[in-house]
């Protein structure tokens, strides 16, 4: 009995220890690691794909270079690999040993995903937070259009325009400062843009990402209170023949419709001043022989008639015939046209297993609405990539643009001037039947410019279509951009960047205004005086030119370690770094009299003497000399961090030290923190939802802090010295108060969202 007892516990250990050992090696040697690349049909490392092991629950998700890791995969594993917009493969790994190279190709049938850019990294718009708005080049090549920002009129939410003015003034979702900077950030190829964005050619553009809460914005700190729009240039791509692309179209606008704004008709406007000139609205004027302010053509009539000077049917009669016109006929007729838009551009592109290239050149035409004025755009452009080695990137990109203004019309000179108003009179002419230019009134009574000029004055009569053969103001803008990177992959988890541009602008400009201009004429004019035997013109008679020039360099830098992880559940994507930029820019301006353009000669003028004036007053001739000189430098460290569980719980972060030059009166003063959170939630993905015909549901929500910096106003006095106007001693006009208590600006920004996509893409908000 003892003997079977043993003989049986014998049996059963040695069946256990045997099953165990017979279990743990065949997992050893099954269980392996599978790592490996997805790229797409171009060779980019694809961010995000998605991994499973068919028939497991073992998944994973590709880093920003395309990189993926399995641990503990079956040895005869197949996985299954998807990336939004490609067609899904099965890899079995059986005989592909541990590292598998995978290329999807695009799917037709499908959305492609878009990707947002920070201008510190590219993250698929489906795991940010943040709230974003991504603008292709195709759809924003839908309109045609010299400039940038046009472009994106109707074709974006949250971005609005404001053209009152007669030029565009962005807001992302709505204004958020009173005083300070009012307008987005302008980040171009990761690095915030300086002067006009004007100077950037359409055509170069890849693609726009527009940040308009904290999550999204806040890692640029101090600048992004406004919101930011980021721009991308086109580049080259790997193992890509050579392509070329040739744009060129022609635009004719509409010139302006005169007769579309509803106007009080030209006799109705007479009647209305016959009323004031009884009732004696214009009493102060007519008697006024110290200003001697504009008086208009009908109330000159009346007054003539009032003093016996004309007869009534005279005067009715010459009133009548001024009855019949109207300067909107005038205006269609000889100060506008129908605008042209010429756009040429060229671009090649490419790129070897090693070298990606870019090159582009455009010219730009444009034949403003308004007679006389145009504007023209040259661009040249190259952006390289190179690759040496494994892991190692280098980037070298060169901008060129050179713009040119010629601004000769008239029209904002088209006013009365003085006390009494600057509207002009709608029964005014600028050309006879014989098709003679006409003067307007401007500025002084008639009366007194034919009393002038009969006394030896200088011919002070305002004829517009004469002045729009003159030469006029011209300014010129070059702008110079240079841009180096390197990237180097340290490892399969972190990777390195450090960039810098410099970039360089200068502005030249030369306003030119003839003897013959009335702009001269009139100055000369107000400061000659007459003695009892002679005319003493105080400013020589000859022409005024004015030229300007202005030049801005900007130095940024940056240094930025990035982590990405994908193992298991988990996706870790973090980035953290250091940011210095320098502006400085220098501007002056000057003023010659008496100036001969054939010559190049010009007169001396005293400017430290007051001299009187005509019809009144006294005044310093002031030649307006200006020299101003600024600098701005920053220093900000930054950190972002991503977390995604299960690929539908993400969870971000975002911090950023701001330090300037501006605040140095408190030394806790001159940096400001910001930072920000948000949470996504991927319902769509979660076991229980069922709703087929809505495979695309997201809940997120963020709170953070954007920054915002008023350069108007400063910690300490400012100045500008200058000269006094009555005996031009050396003065000082007082800029700003002393503020040790100036802050940075702050904006909190909580942002709630649902982001939801029908099936087959057809409905997306």
């Amino acid at each position: 009995m003892k003997k079977t007892i043993l003989t049986i516990v014998l049996a059963t250990l040695w069946s256990v220890l045997n099953g165990f050992a017979q279990e743990i090696p065949v997992v050893a040697k099954s269980a392996i690691i599978i790592s490996g690349i997805i790229t797409n049909e171009k060779g980019e490392g694809l961010v995000g794909a998605s991994i499973r092991v068919k028939d497991s629950k073992i998944t994973g998700i590709s880093d920003a270079n395309g990189h993926f890791s399995l641990s503990e995969a079956p040895a005869r594993a197949i996985l299954l690999i998807s990336f939004i917009g490609y067609l899904p493969k099965e890899i079995p790994v059986a005989g592909k040993g541990n590292e598998i190279n995978v290329t999807l190709l695009p799917d037709s049938r499908q959305l492609e995903e878009v990707m947002v850019s920070t201008g510190y990294q590219e993250i698929p718009q489906e795991r940010a937070t943040g709230s974003f708005a991504s603008v292709s080049k195709e759809l924003f090549n839908r309109q045609v259009s010299t400039d940038v920002i046009s472009r994106l009129k109707g074709i974006t939410p949250s971005l609005l325009f404001d053209e009152r003015s007669g030029s565009s003034k962005l807001s992302i979702r709505g204004r958020s400062t009173i005083f300070a900077n009012d307008q987005p950030l302008i980040v171009l190829d990761n690095f915030p843009y300086e002067g006009d964005i004007n100077n950037i050619n359409p055509n170069d553009i890849e693609n726009i990402s527009i940040l308009r809460d904290a999550a999204a914005a806040s890692i640029w700190g101090a600048r992004a209170g406004n919101g930011v729009i980021v721009i991308n240039t086109k580049k080259g791509s790997l193992s890509q023949p050579l392509t070329t692309e040739f744009h060129s179209n022609l635009t004719r606008m509409q010139q302006p419709d005169q007769f579309y704004q509803p106007r009080i008709t030209t006799s109705d406007f007479i009647d209305t001043e016959i009323i004031l000139f009884q009732r004696g609205f214009y009493n102060a004027d007519l008697n006024n022989t110290t200003t001697r302010p504009p008086i208009s053509e009908v109330v000159e009539l009346l007054d003539r008639n009032k003093k016996g000077l004309i007869s009534n049917s005279e005067m009715e009669s010459r009133i009548n015939v001024l009855r019949g016109y109207d300067l909107r006929n005038d205006l269609a007729e000889l100060m506008y046209r129908k605008g042209t838009n010429i756009q040429s551009a060229l671009s090649l592109r490419g790129g070897a297993e090693d070298h990606t290239y870019y090159y582009s050149a455009g010219f730009d035409n444009n034949l403003s609405n308004a007679i006389a004025n145009d504007f023209s755009r040259l661009t040249l452009n190259t952006s390289q990539v190179f690759r040496p080695v494994k892991g190692l990137q280098l980037n070298a990109s060169l901008n060129f643009s050179q713009t040119n203004y010629n601004k000769n019309n008239t029209l904002q000179e088209l006013v009365t001037g003085g006390p009494s108003g600057r509207v002009l009179y709608p029964y005014t002419r600028l050309i006879d039947e014989n098709e003679n230019p006409l003067s307007i009134t401007k500025d002084y009574r008639n009366s007194y410019k034919e009393e002038a000029f009969a006394q030896g004055y200088l011919d002070w009569q305002f004829r517009p279509l004469e002045e729009l053969e003159l030469p006029g103001q011209r300014v010129q803008g070059n702008d110079i951009r240079l841009l180096t990177g390197l990237r180097y992959q340290l490892g399969k988890l972190f990777s390195t960047d450090i960039k810098y541009q410099f970039q360089r602008q200068w502005e030249n400009g030369n306003s030119m205004n003839s003897i013959d201009s009335y702009y001269t004429r009139n100055l000369i004019n107000r400061y000659t005086s007459k003695s009892a035997n002679d005319i003493i013109r105080n400013i020589p008679v000859g022409g005024i030119l004015d030229l300007s020039r202005s030049n801005l360099d900007s130095h940024n830098g940056r240094a930025q370690l990035n982590y990405n992880h994908n193992f298991k559940h988990h996706s870790i994507n973090a980035l953290a770094g250091i940011e210095i930029r320098e502006i400085e820019t220098v501007a002056n301006s000057n003023r010659v009299f008496g100036y001969d353009p054939n010559l190049g000669s010009s007169v001396a003028v005293n400017p430290t003497t007051s001299f009187p004036l005509s019809p009144n007053g006294n005044g310093l001739i002031s030649s307006d000399p200006s020299i101003s000189a600024t600098l701005n430098r920053f220093r900000s460290y930054f950190t972002n961090l991503a977390y995604t569980l299960n690929s539908k719980y993400i969870f971000s972060a975002s911090g950023r030290i701001d330090q300037s030059n501006h605040f140095g009166v408190s030394s806790n003063q001159r940096a400001v923190p910001l930072w920000s959170a948000g949470l996504k939630w991927d319902l769509a993905s979660e076991e229980f939802y069922k709703f087929d015909f809505l495979p695309i549901l997201r809940l997120k929500v963020t709170y953070g802090y954007n920054g915002n910096i008023d350069k108007t106003v400063t910690a300490l006095t400012t100045a500008n010295f200058t000269r006094n106007n009555q005996n031009g001693l050396p003065a000082a006009n007082i800029n700003n108060p002393p503020n040790p208590n100036l802050r940075w600006e702050k904006t909190g920004i909580l942002n709630l969202g649902i982001e939801f996509g029908s099936k087959n893409g057809r409905l997306n908000g």
